[in-house]
């Protein structure tokens, strides 16, 4: 899910296919649980996509998605 804020509570604006790609200029990586990649998106707005898990404040286990 593309949402506009790093959360899971955040606004649900668009979802990604498996294959499809995001070119993303800015990582978060919260307290909360989540790696959040984010870009600006075509309505100029910025979406975050979550693509893993954390813990203790570092990624956890392995990213959703391949990264290049």
């Amino acid at each position: 899910n593309v949402r506009r804020a790093p959360n899971t509570s955040g606004e649900i604006v668009a979802q990604y296919k498996k294959g499809q790609t995001i070119k993303y200029d800015l990582v978060i990586i919260d307290l909360n649980g989540f790696v959040w990649i984010s870009y600006i998106g075509g309505s100029g707005k910025r979406n975050y996509v979550a693509t893993g898990a954390t813990k203790n404040g570092e990624r956890f286990g392995s990213a959703w998605g391949t990264f290049k």
